[in-house]
């Protein structure tokens, strides 16, 4: 049993907010059953798009655009050793990156905007008010691996016990 899937979603977002988003996806699925008591069922996924971000009054966070993209994969093996005893082991790995970058101004522009007197700079000697300029560098890197192990037991006709561990893995930059 196999399943594709394609989608496209597009929305111009809220009158007053730069929140539109523009993304495609693409899914499949599928289920092989490797005997009359194990089954494996994966999952691959893709996604891709532009969305909105920043407002219109915003000095460091400008009306801009940035790219999204995300892939991520689950694989999960199920074995049922009686109608009242079952247990899976679960793989899930998730990648996300975001490219977002935005000038917001030399750094006399910026503290002009936000009422902050320049005289305020001279405890900073490094930082040369006419030359230095805040680029917005929002990207980020993510990468997600989850390890789930479950077993579940019915005992008698009025209860279940369900047991298990996970372990999951998180890298941000």
């Amino acid at each position: 049993e196999y399943t594709a899937s394609a989608n496209y979603f597009t929305s111009d977002g809220f009158d007053a907010g730069n929140n539109e988003v523009d993304v495609y996806s693409l899914r499949f699925q599928g289920r092989y059953q490797i005997s009359v008591s194990g089954a494996f069922d994966w999952q691959l996924g893709h996604a891709d798009g532009p969305s909105g971000r920043g407002g219109q009054l915003a000095r460091l966070d400008p009306v801009g655009e940035k790219q999204v993209k995300e892939q991520y994969g689950v694989g999960r093996f199920t074995h049922q050793l009686s109608p009242d005893n079952e247990w899976y082991a679960q793989l899930s790995l998730n990648r996300t990156r975001q490219q977002d970058r935005n000038y917001a101004g030399t750094v006399t522009e910026v503290l002009d905007f936000a009422g902050v007197p320049l005289s305020d700079l001279s405890s900073y000697p490094d930082i040369n008010a006419d030359d230095a300029t805040f680029v917005g560098p929002y990207d980020y890197h993510a990468d997600r691996m989850d390890l789930e192990l479950q077993q579940q037991l019915v005992i008698g006709s009025r209860s279940r016990v369900v047991w298990g561990g996970g372990y999951q893995q998180n890298r941000i930059k």
